[in-house]
């Protein structure tokens, strides 16, 4: 049994994981507020925006809120926004999945590599991010399906998803 679905994925490059988990921590901790509030972080995944990776392909919003729910609910209310942010392994994966002979592939490449990449990505920058509260994290497309990903509660990371 052949392990690659077809020949193109073995096209996909290789990502540094560790670089774009460490710019991704750094990113984070430059937008985050430093408030003692309980903080719900929206972190949207936009695949439109990357511009041949000298875009964003993350946004980031916050509100005040409740962050032992398991609802993304919250999401819709009213946001303040942050600078967005390019993970650069994302951006060299689009470049390959969205060639012609990717087209049959594509909508499945777009949202599975996307969000589960960005996943991992973020959860490896959750894992040393120092919070002065607690914090909520749901991440997931802008226009579509968002998930919790992480909670935070002092020292404690509990990855959700």
């Amino acid at each position: 049994m052949d392990e690659n679905p077809s020949d193109l994925w073995k096209q996909l490059p290789s990502v540094n994981l560790i670089e774009d988990i460490a710019s991704a921590k750094a990113w984070l901790e430059a937008q985050l507020p430093t408030t003692n509030a309980p903080t719900l972080v929206y972190l949207g995944l936009d695949t439109l925006n990357m511009e041949g990776g000298q875009g964003s392909n993350i946004e980031i919003g916050w509100r005040y809120g409740d962050t032992k729910q398991n609802t993304t609910d919250w999401i819709y209310a009213d946001l303040t926004y942050g600078d967005s942010f390019l993970i650069a392994g994302l951006s060299d994966i689009y470049d390959v999945y969205s060639r012609p002979e990717w087209d049959q592939d594509f909508s499945f490449a777009d949202y599975v590599l996307f969000l589960a990449y960005s996943g991992i990505v973020l959860s490896g920058a959750f894992k040393d991010l120092k919070r002065p509260n607690s914090s909520l994290f749901a991440w997931g497309f802008h226009d579509g399906d968002v998930f919790p990903l992480c909670r935070i509660d002092g020292v404690k990371v509990d990855i959700l998803c």
